[in-house]
């Protein structure tokens, strides 16, 4: 079984999600999950052509973000792209305003799983995302980060981004 139910006032429920163990880091796969992950895994080492157009909407991704701006950590060398907010309540609340306002789910991540200071989102592209949804993206999260006055990337570390990716 996978799931719960939490009630109470939001500081417990915060609590409860940031430090039960058996919320965090602890999360296992039902075996059928396992089953398909393995069996996709499988797939993907014979066949290229996923995997090169996940290469090519990465860029994209990493490409549209650097022209807006957005910060994404230098650490990343996948297709996740840590995309640094750099506090908890401007995280949680412009994941909120992306669902809400422009229907994009995003999970905010916070303390504990990253240091204070350096909370993010993780954003990845995927084979099937069209360039229109990369660009709708990267547009909604430039107007968020506006909303809540998030500090961009100088115009030349924008730059330089763009040039490395």
């Amino acid at each position: 079984m996978i799931g719960g139910y939490i009630v109470g006032a939001q500081w417990l429920v915060d609590a409860i999600r940031s430090f039960a163990t058996g919320f965090i880091f602890t999360t296992s796969l039902p075996p059928a999950v396992a089953a398909g992950c393995l069996a996709s895994v499988e797939h993907l080492k014979e066949q290229t052509a996923e995997r090169d157009r996940l290469h090519a909407q990465t860029r994209r991704l990493r490409q549209a973000l650097a022209e807006r701006r957005i910060p994404v950590m230098a650490c990343s060398t996948t297709h996740v792209l840590p995309v640094l907010v750099g506090d908890a309540g401007k995280c949680k609340a412009a994941a909120e305003r992306l669902l809400r306002v422009h229907g994009i789910y995003l999970q905010p991540i916070n303390f504990p799983s990253v240091a204070v200071g350096t909370e993010r989102f993780r954003v990845n592209a995927t084979p099937n995302h069209s360039d229109a949804q990369i660009d709708q993206l990267a547009e909604a999260l430039e107007e968020v980060f506006a909303h809540f006055d998030i500090p961009l990337l100088a115009h030349g570390a924008a730059d330089a981004l763009q040039e490395a990716s």
